[in-house]
């Protein structure tokens, strides 16, 4: 099944996603995510107005049909990762330091599934030396 993504307000942040229909909604969400280069769980997938809501549907009962248009909302009130509890932490100031004038919450979004992406294709390794360059030792 073929669809077409579009970020609401968002004038390019478009694309096209071939999915098998006995996929579930969860795998839509996670294709949208990369995709998009969002969070999974940042953003809520809208097809004809309307919330896909049960992610353990597959995409026909779902009510999906080929070459649905789904609207991708962010979720900008709420938080998502490993900053939730912590919002005013020195990882939100960091991050609005990097983006400047371009600190929209979809370019914070953007920019922390970057930075995942990045640590979760380092190796073990890669991790251990990083975490001795930024903490020093006692």
């Amino acid at each position: 099944m073929l669809f077409t993504v579009k970020l609401l307000g968002g004038k390019d942040d478009t694309a096209t996603i071939e999915l098998l229909p006995d996929i579930q909604v969860r795998h839509l969400k996670m294709k949208i995510a990369d995709e998009m280069l969002l969070p999974y769980g940042s953003f809520k997938v809208l097809n004809a107005g309307k919330p896909l809501l049960d992610d353990d549907s597959q995409l026909l009962p779902a009510g999906l049909k080929e070459g649905a248009k789904l609207t991708v909302v962010l979720n900008t009130g709420d938080m998502v990762g490993p900053c939730k509890a912590d919002s005013d932490s020195l990882m939100e100031i960091r991050v609005k330091a990097i983006l400047g004038d371009s600190a929209t919450p979809l370019n914070n979004l953007r920019l922390r599934k970057s930075i995942q992406n990045y640590v979760d294709f380092m190796s073990l390794d890669d991790l251990e030396r990083y975490s001795k360059k930024v903490s020093p030792e006692s």
